[in-house]
């Protein structure tokens, strides 16, 4: 029982080491959030488009 106990609370301890990487980790930006109306298949520097979306 002292073992389980003791295996259950490390694996804790090893699972809460990585929590401050995941809260640091900054989520991707949102198409709202980038300020631009683009739609998902633009792309700014094509040759044949010229650019335009």
């Amino acid at each position: 029982m002292k073992r389980k106990l003791l295996s259950v609370f490390l694996s804790l301890c090893m699972m809460l080491t990585l929590v401050p990487g995941a809260l640091a980790a900054e989520p991707e930006p949102t198409p709202s959030e980038e300020g631009g109306n683009h739609h998902p298949g633009c792309v700014e520097n094509r040759s044949d488009s010229g650019g335009q979306c």
